[in-house]
């Protein structure tokens, strides 16, 4: 695998929100991923699709049981905040 994939799966597990919608560095990710995935082998391709996978569905889980937990949460609110570990 491409050490720049390598780097870019790290990131993904570091700073998965870096990688959601409104977080400001989501459009630079998006620009890399839309960039760069056609020169990307199969591997690396699957290997990218399965954690942008793993990273939306941890963000909808979090909205989930935010909804769940607190009922539509205004923008900001702490509650909205925590997160949901299992």
């Amino acid at each position: 695998m491409h050490p720049a994939v390598e780097l870019l799966l790290k990131r993904m597990d570091s700073h998965p929100e870096e990688f959601i919608k409104p977080h400001p560095r989501c459009t630079r990710w998006s620009r890399v991923l839309r960039e760069y995935t056609e020169y990307m082998n199969e591997e690396e391709q699957n290997a990218i699709k399965y954690k942008c996978r793993e990273v939306y569905l941890g963000a909808m889980q979090k909205d989930v049981m935010a909804e769940l937990l607190y009922g539509q949460p205004e923008e900001g609110d702490i509650a909205y905040e925590i997160e949901y570990k299992n």
